[in-house]
């Protein structure tokens, strides 16, 4: 048996109708005393299509694409602000020693075409852009020692800097800085709060936990145990506020590390101090790039 319905779908399609002759035909469906609903499914499908791909148009335009070769080696990364990157992972390809670069845009769908503007396209060389900033572990008595997060125990975070690894009591660390460009998003989070600010600009409430080589992880209220990678979604974890106090002598080093010390004794090429955070100290002369006094003796 043919049902009213079933006449309508069957010998009606609504994708057969033009936009314009849409409402007229809702209102004689109706009349005719059929279900009008596909038709009125279709109109709105029709009208929200413009600010579908307006919307699509505005958040291409707020995203960057940032590729990178080193040696062999291909990188990518995205960023809606230009500042936090969201890595995209890497790929070896056996490229000659020159290659011509360029930029391919993929559509979702086979059929149609659609016209693509590139903007602000930059070429740089490595020796130009210069080296990227360092990650770096911002220390309880402002201290930073730039390198790379290696794992944390729960009490002591292992961090590689200044061709050490280091052993840092939890206590004594402010913050892991992991992509250092990325200061408007840390600008954000009040003193006082702890958690790990994200690449989307979210801040996850929570504590900096034990986890595997390599990654992050917080433990959280809302989410509970969650593991992000060191290169990646976080821009920073933050477990307490600096508390600097006077100290005789400020180092900066070579990379990007800045340290507090004391009862510095210089000999044969390098020198030792003390250093709140992290004991004693011995570092080589040759590392180093300021050293200045802060306080009296």
């Amino acid at each position: 048996t043919l049902t009213a319905d079933g006449a309508i779908d069957r010998f009606a399609s609504p994708e057969a109708v033009t936009f314009w002759s849409l409402p007229a035909a809702i209102r004689q469906t109706e009349l005719a005393g059929f279900s009008a609903r596909a038709f009125q499914l279709r109109l709105h499908q029709l009208m929200a299509t413009p600010i579908l791909f307006s919307a699509m148009a505005v958040l291409a335009a707020a995203s960057s694409l940032r590729l990178a070769r080193q040696g062999m080696e291909v990188s990518g990364a995205m960023s809606t602000d230009g500042e936090a990157w969201k890595d995209l992972g890497s790929i070896h390809v056996a490229l000659p020693d020159s290659a011509f670069a360029g930029l391919l845009l993929c559509g979702a769908k086979r059929e149609g075409e659609c016209t693509v503007a590139f903007q602000n396209v930059k070429f740089q060389s490595a020796s130009a852009a210069g080296p990227p900033a360092l990650p770096q572990l911002l220390l309880r008595d402002g201290g930073v020692l730039a390198g790379r997060f290696l794992e944390a125990d729960g009490s002591v975070i292992r961090w590689e800097a200044l061709g050490h690894a280091w052993s840092v009591s939890q206590v004594n660390v402010s913050r892991l800085i992991l992509q250092p460009g990325a200061q408007t998003l840390m600008n954000r989070v009040r003193p006082g709060r702890a958690g790990g600010m994200m690449v989307s600009g979210d801040f996850v409430d929570g504590e900096l936990v034990a986890g595997r080589s390599g990654q992050v992880r917080l433990s959280s209220v809302l989410f509970g145990l969650r593991s992000y990678p060191a290169a990646g979604e976080l821009v920073a974890v933050f477990v307490r506020d600096v508390v600097e106090a006077p100290l005789e002598f400020e180092a900066r080093m070579v990379g990007g590390s800045r340290l507090h010390l004391r009862h510095l004794t210089l000999r044969d090429g390098e020198f030792t101090a003390r250093e709140r955070s992290l004991g004693e100290v011995t570092l080589r002369v040759e590392e180093l790039t300021e050293l200045r006094r802060t306080t009296g003796p």
